[in-house]
């Protein structure tokens, strides 16, 4: 698992408001449709940053530093970190609407 880091401007805020328009949807040759879901945006938005700073995934592993809406320093950490929030943010809300505990979800 990757590290979280704090060293980032802006960590992910996978609350339901509605998706920041700042979030990168395009990269170099591909880009994405808001899904109008601030947690699986920011995952799009990692994935698009990630393409936009590298052409090739072999580099997404190298330090690029601090990106806009992305959490980390390397594109990797870009997109995991995003999932991670994502991940949280549903289990709690899964565990807050049905009232299930850690062991039930699995």
């Amino acid at each position: 698992m990757i590290p979280e880091t704090t060293d980032t401007p802006q960590k992910a805020d996978c609350s339901s408001a509605p998706c920041s328009p700042s979030l990168r949807m395009d990269a170099y040759y591909y880009s994405f449709d808001r899904t109008g879901v601030e947690a699986i945006d920011r995952i799009l938005c990692a994935v698009a940053s990630a393409g936009k700073a590298y052409h090739h995934t072999e580099c997404w592993n190298d330090d690029h530093g601090p990106r806009d809406n992305c959490e980390g320093c390397t594109p990797a950490e870009w997109i995991q970190n995003a999932a991670n929030a994502a991940a949280k943010f549903i289990q709690e809300n899964v565990e807050v609407r049905h009232g299930a505990k850690d062991s039930d979800l699995d």
